[in-house]
């Protein structure tokens, strides 16, 4: 997904927290500033550096290894115990770089998130008038808004942000799947072998929509309530399991084959698949969201 590239950043004018207790108004503002964003990029080189740092180390340990097994043991000795080294080093090296990259990457991507929100929070105007004029714009109701309407320009900004990650990843997912029958119906050797993988990037796509969706519709909710003190991860979470897994509770009747989010401190009843991905907008998601967490 493109990230816009930002000429210069000017200094966004942001209202003032002086909670001793973290709202959320206060998170939106400090997971997009310039120096979380820095963070997040120094984070990301240190955890290629360790990666890097991983593989010649291990690599230097498996040579290290076969130098002394050669020195200390026959030709024929050595003939069986090069491969088995290889074949434990290798992987292993293989994970713990992989997984320092994943470290790394997740940090980069985090990074451009800040900074394409914060990019659109210097878009927004400054005043109470403006703010009106472009919450108007957008079709967002005034109604249970902040007398200060600047108030809630960071949450705007986040909720702009995951409505602009949905539409994408909806984009992409339907392109994939319209890809994938088109691939079905033709039967050619040549590609058919690729859709047991396509078939599974579509239902992550479709998947990644939904928490984005999701999101969207808690900023959305949010707005009307700007220092909520409640994290996203105290009081929501998704259910993630894999189709297959999905699949099986659907086949043997388990009440909780179709949850997607689940309250984690209200006994509101879970929001469905289907209500987040076909049958909700984001304003009608956001009153169930808002509904299910505590006040």
């Amino acid at each position: 997904m493109s990230i816009p590239t930002l000429p210069s950043h000017r200094a966004t004018s942001l209202p003032a927290t002086t909670d001793e207790k973290k709202t959320y108004l206060s998170r939106s503002i400090e997971t997009i500033s310039l120096e979380h964003e820095t963070s997040l990029r120094r984070t990301s080189k240190l955890w290629k550096a360790a990666a890097i740092a991983s593989g010649i180390a291990l690599l230097i340990l498996s040579c290290g290894t076969l130098a002394a097994v050669s020195f200390f043991s026959s030709g024929s000795t050595l003939l069986y115990s090069s491969p088995i080294i290889m074949m434990t080093t290798f992987p292993l090296m293989s994970r713990i770089v992989g997984k320092f990259l994943s470290h790394s990457n997740e940090a980069l991507s985090l990074a451009e998130q800040a900074k394409e929100i914060r990019f659109l929070l210097d878009s927004f105007p400054t005043t109470k008038e403006g703010m009106k004029q472009e919450l108007q714009n957008l079709g967002i109701p005034l109604e249970g808004l902040p007398e200060d309407l600047t108030m809630v320009r960071p949450l705007l900004a986040h909720h702009l942000y995951w409505k602009k990650q949905t539409k994408s990843l909806t984009e992409a997912s339907q392109e994939l799947s319209r890809e994938t029958c088109r691939i079905s119906l033709l039967k050619d050797p040549k590609e058919i072998e690729n859709l047991p993988k396509m078939r599974e990037e579509v239902l992550s796509l479709e998947q990644t929509a939904m928490i984005a969706k999701t999101r969207a519709a808690f900023f959305y909710g949010i707005l009307k309530k700007p220092l909520y003190e409640h994290s996203f991860s105290e009081v929501i979470q998704f259910r993630l399991t894999p189709f297959a897994e999905r699949q099986l509770e659907k086949r043997f009747c388990s009440p909780d084959a179709n949850v997607f989010v689940e309250f984690l401190q209200s006994k509101a009843r879970p929001i469905e698949m289907h209500e987040v991905a076909t049958n909700s907008s984001i304003p009608r998601l956001a009153e169930r969201l808002m509904a299910g967490i505590p006040a």
